[in-house]
């Protein structure tokens, strides 16, 4: 099938799609019940590398979806519940996977409580990276919202406490301190990166996770600045042949600091973001004495800048700049070779508003260089068997229904 006839195929189901009604509400026991879902389906085309474990070398589709159940009990008190499906390349390859379910009471403008599983603010972007239909982009940039990494960076299992607090001439400020356990994904980037550096996994401990977010809505109209503080653990078990001894891996620092801002005036919008990311970890041996066996870690420094303008009630067009580095420390095999510490992408994207409920997108990717192996930012070795290139140009074409 060529590019034309795939693209036909895409639009086609969206089409389809948005035949159906453009919300749901329901009635239980005197309650409203609102139902909210979304489904997107995309294809991803690539020159040389093989990227976000597709087969995009030879052009690959991608879907994903969301359903979302949610009641007010009481003026104050709010339930829910969010199911999540994807099949990009080997990501999830449809298991359904519980996204987020909480109950929240918000007891005042200033003071909430949320219990459950939870989705966790970090930066602009991380707890309303699953609805494709809030952004210009077909792809997020991914030096910040890697899709392969999704499932270990979308929510928490644990407790919120949240506000809003008026400053009066000064805007107001959003706050949220979260913590919470973080769940496993065994379709998803962390087990595939661990599984790149040659580790035979026994077990995969992602243990927990507290943080802070701080959202200014500045004086100036259509300004936010925001800052994210987020401490993680993550560890696993596992050896590197059958012969060799079980070793265990586990961090002693992993920390997200991340500072951003938006500002919208219009049809226009630009938006940035930097986040500083510093992991440093032990590896032990499972021999008499239990000695360290490697003291590791990384700097990963990434940020983004984006703009996009509405043209035409219909037409919206943009583009941003991705950059991720990261800096090895003590890895266990030297990484060496063109690209291996940094991934830069360039894009440009056209969006269409077909109707109310259904978008459009194309998408062009530039992208240098392609990371380092544990540090999945979408690019596998075990997908590109004859090595990875340097350099990587990408088109992606989505098209999404919301409701």
């Amino acid at each position: 099938m060529n590019l034309l006839s795939k693209t036909i195929v895409i639009m086609a189901v969206g089409g389809g799609l948005c035949q159906l009604p453009g919300q749901v509400n329901l009635e239980l026991g005197g309650r409203q019940i609102q139902i909210h879902g979304s489904f997107s389906e995309g294809f991803a085309s690539s020159s040389d590398n093989n990227y976000l474990r597709m087969d995009t070398s030879h052009g690959s589709f991608f879907t994903e979806g969301g359903l979302s159940v949610s009641s007010r009990v009481t003026d104050k008190l709010r339930v829910g519940v969010q199911a999540y499906d994807r099949y990009i390349g080997e990501l999830g390859k449809g298991k359904v996977y519980l996204d987020w379910a909480l109950v929240d009471y918000h007891w005042k403008d200033w003071l909430g409580f949320r219990g459950g599983k939870i989705k966790t603010p970090l930066g602009l972007y991380n707890d309303t990276q699953d609805q494709e239909f809030l952004y210009t982009w077909a792809l997020l940039p991914q030096s910040l919202y890697p899709i392969d990494l999704r499932a270990v960076s979308i929510a928490h299992l644990g407790g919120d406490i949240y506000g809003n607090i008026k400053l009066k001439r000064a805007g107001s400020l959003a706050y949220d301190a979260f913590t919470g356990t973080i769940s496993n994904d065994p379709r998803g980037g962390y087990v595939y990166g661990v599984q790149a550096q040659g580790v035979r996994l026994s077990s995969v401990d992602l243990g927990k996770q507290s943080g802070v977010d701080l959202r200014w809505s500045t004086p100036v109209t259509g300004l936010i600045l925001g800052s994210s503080l987020v401490y993680s653990y993550r560890g696993f078990e596992g050896s590197f042949y059958p012969a060799s001894p079980m070793f265990s891996y586990s961090t002693t620092l992993d920390r997200a600091t991340a500072y951003y801002g938006e500002y919208t005036r219009g049809n226009f919008r630009a938006s940035a973001e930097y986040r500083a990311q510093t992991r440093r970890a032990e590896g032990r041996a499972k021999v008499p004495g239990n000695p360290v066996m490697l003291r590791s870690g990384s700097e990963e420094p990434a940020w983004f800048v984006s703009a996009s303008q509405r043209i035409s009630k219909r037409v919206e067009a943009g583009g941003y700049y991705s950059h991720y580095h990261v800096d090895l420390i003590n890895p266990r095999v030297p990484v060496t070779g063109p690209g291996r510490d940094h991934i830069f992408d360039k894009v440009v994207t056209v969006r269409l508003d077909v109707t109310k409920f259904w978008d459009f997108k194309i998408e062009g990717h530039f992208m240098d260089g392609v990371g380092a192996p544990g540090q999945a930012h979408g690019f596998y070795p075990q997908d590109n068997p004859t090595g990875l290139k340097p350099k990587t140009n990408m088109l992606v074409i989505r098209t999404g229904w919301y409701f």
